[in-house]
């Protein structure tokens, strides 16, 4: 889920969320190595665009 929220005439906000699976091999102290799967992750996006130009041939995000 993503949203744009305008801040001025050049400068946009874009906050959200995004479900992400994350997979990967642990080695806890005892040495024994597991995959491990984090399924119920939301994890927090934060974009900004600012229109350099004025004529929108540079961005910077």
């Amino acid at each position: 889920v993503q949203s744009a929220l305008s801040l001025g005439p050049r400068i946009v906000f874009s906050p959200g969320v995004r479900w992400n699976l994350w997979r990967g091999m642990l080695t806890p102290r005892n040495g024994s190595r597991f995959t491990a799967v984090e399924d119920r992750a939301i994890d927090p996006r934060v974009g900004l665009t600012v229109e350099l130009s004025g004529d929108g041939s540079l961005v910077a995000k």
